[in-house]
């Protein structure tokens, strides 16, 4: 079984897919639900339960956002991309802005003290948060997870720090925080 997920494909073993069934579709929802469908179309049963009720959240560009967080005094930028993504890509140069992760590197596996994180690093629900990641798929999943934990005010920023793959492959050309030409640094 192979089904897509954002801008890449995600290739599920027919063995594991028939050992796991329903259990790993529903573990590959909670990577990138908004992306994710079969190559014929269809979708398991459970992504209608799963997804039925899911809560809405305000999308604005890297650009829009960079304005809108210039413009507030106490938003704050949650950049949610993997330890390795901040090292080799870099991070946005912003004051207000908190890298915690939100799937862990190497493996991609969720981090269970992701909401702990948030509200250690001083953000409270009450903060408008514009929830950051590569492209915009984990920042959203983020997103929802800190709706569903209560935060109020939250932004995903659509089109990431890199953006959408060229026609040659490569981010970081066509949208998103880089090719915005928005701050940002490298270790």
């Amino acid at each position: 079984m192979a089904f897509q997920c954002g801008f890449s494909e995600i290739h599920l073993d027919d063995e594991l897919v028939s050992r796991h069934g329903e259990e790993a579709w529903r573990r590959a929802t909670d990577v990138a639900p908004d992306q994710l469908y079969t190559k014929s179309g269809k979708a398991p049963s459970i992504w209608d339960e799963r997804h039925r009720h899911r809560v809405k959240i305000q999308s604005l560009t890297a650009a829009e956002a960079f304005e809108a967080l210039q413009e507030s005094t106490n938003a704050v930028l949650l950049d949610v991309r993997t330890t390795a993504e901040w090292q080799f890509v870099g991070r946005p140069a912003f004051e207000r802005s908190v890298g915690i992760q939100w799937q862990t590197f190497p493996y991609g596996a969720a981090n269970p003290s992701f909401l702990e994180e948030v509200s250690e690093a001083g953000l409270t629900q009450e903060t408008p948060i514009f929830v950051l990641c590569r492209s915009g798929v984990r920042s959203l999943a983020a997103a929802e997870a800190l709706k569903e934990a209560g935060y109020k005010d939250l932004t995903n920023v659509s089109d990431g720090f890199e953006g959408a793959k060229n026609a040659s492959g490569r981010r970081g050309l066509l949208n998103g925080w880089k090719a915005a030409n928005l701050p940002w640094n490298q270790d």
